[in-house]
């Protein structure tokens, strides 16, 4: 059969039939070219080269199911004809719904054929070799997988590790929290200052420690949210009272601000949230020289989400800087590192937290007028009473008015 036949009345004035079938035949791409009925009508170099038994079959006058029939018992001897049979309907299939189909060859090439059928009804196989890109994917898998067998052997040590320091760090807590009530009763003040120093340093690395603890917890999926019925207004205002004399101490001005639409009691995480909150105002008070840091809690009844502003007077961020607030061992400069000691865990950490509890931490910043870093939270089963006893009410769209010096 001269498959120049098949094609004379698509053929261009200008250019000659035998011309355009020689320029397909010398492409990197594999092209072949059937009939109605998927008997070859042409088949370049490339495409031949690539599957050179089938198209040997095809070429002695074997139809296409035939032919892959053939091919597949060549390829994988020793199936039940069933199996040949269901694997060359396939690709006829394809074929005629002109679907695309990868295929691995004896060779060891993965080729990617794509079929199309023309107006006039023939099928037309573009075929090429993407045996590169499936080794790089392999490779890239496997390097993903020995990324993850590492993190997470990481994240075992770290896990592992916290645990086993914890308990020497609580026996050393414990006997510095003693030796400073022995100094302070027999009053040897000069002493006593030295253990004050021995437990904030105590008190310093175990809060390391934990967010170490519960940053292994986040990778490898195993921080669970607890939630119980609580009352956030009374878990806010304690949490207050415990900051303001450190607040105090800062030369700072601690406020809550309570939205009075909270009902008295709603189904949340107090301890993640309590740790969320104790975060962010605790980066407050870093980056605040002077003035206030605000406490500002809004309440919709319509989707029970939560949301807790805390807003500074302090330095301000840059909004290049954005990004790195939320890294892990990050701050936003290099020389808030240097100024202000810190893992650079918390954020991140509350921010997981956060999206855990089904909301987020998001932050809005003007360098050198402060930062409102906002937390939200989903909660569930509101009960319907206000609580009356808030501070006062807070406009629900701007807190900006807050940031005042």
């Amino acid at each position: 059969m001269n498959p120049l036949r098949q094609f004379q009345d698509f053929k261009t004035p200008d250019v000659p039939l035998s011309d355009m079938f020689e320029g397909i035949d010398q492409i990197k791409t594999g092209v072949a070219i059937y009939d109605q009925d998927l008997n070859l009508l042409f088949a370049n170099q490339t495409i031949r080269g690539y599957l050179p038994e089938l198209y040997r079959k095809l070429d002695s006058g074997l139809p296409m199911k035939a032919a892959i029939l053939a091919q597949s018992r060549d390829i994988s001897p020793g199936l039940s004809q069933d199996k040949y049979e269901e694997r060359a309907d396939y690709i006829v299939s394809t074929i005629r719904n002109c679907g695309t189909l990868e295929v691995s060859t004896p060779e060891g090439l993965t080729l990617k054929s794509t079929y199309d059928k023309t107006s006039h009804g023939l099928y037309v196989i573009t075929t090429t070799d993407i045996s590169d890109h499936v080794k790089a994917k392999h490779e890239l898998d496997e390097a993903r997988q020995e990324a993850e067998t590492a993190n997470a052997a990481k994240t075992d040590f770290l896990a592992n590790m916290s645990h086993e320091i914890r308990t020497p760090m609580s026996g050393v807590f414990m006997a510095a929290q003693l030796l400073q009530q022995r100094l302070q009763m027999t009053n040897q003040t000069e002493l006593a200052g030295l253990a004050d120093i021995l437990i904030s340093s105590a008190q310093h690395l175990s809060a390391i420690i934990n967010d170490v603890l519960d940053l292994s917890k986040i990778e490898a999926g195993q921080l669970d949210i607890k939630v119980s019925e609580n009352s956030l207004t009374d878990m806010l205002s304690k949490f207050k009272k415990s900051q303001d004399y450190v607040a105090k101490e800062l030369g700072l001005n601690l406020k809550l601000v309570i939205d009075p639409n909270i009902p008295e009691r709603l189904i949340y995480d107090s301890v993640r949230v309590t740790q969320c909150v104790t975060n962010l105002v605790s980066n407050a008070f870093k980056f605040t020289e002077s003035g206030s840091v605000t406490v500002a809690v809004l309440y919709s009844s319509q989707t029970h989400v939560v949301t807790i502003h805390v807003v500074d007077t302090g330095i301000g961020i840059a909004k290049t800087e954005y990004p790195r607030v939320f890294g892990q061992f990050e701050q936003a400069t290099q020389q808030a590192s240097t100024a202000h000691k810190g893992a650079g865990l918390g954020l991140m950490i509350s921010r997981n937290l956060a999206r855990l509890m089904g909301g987020d931490i998001t932050l809005t910043s003007e360098l050198g007028r402060g930062s409102i870093f906002t937390l939200t939270f989903k909660t569930r089963n509101p009960l319907s009473k206000p609580n009356l006893s808030a501070e006062k009410n807070v406009p629900t769209q701007n807190v900006q008015y807050l940031r005042t010096a």
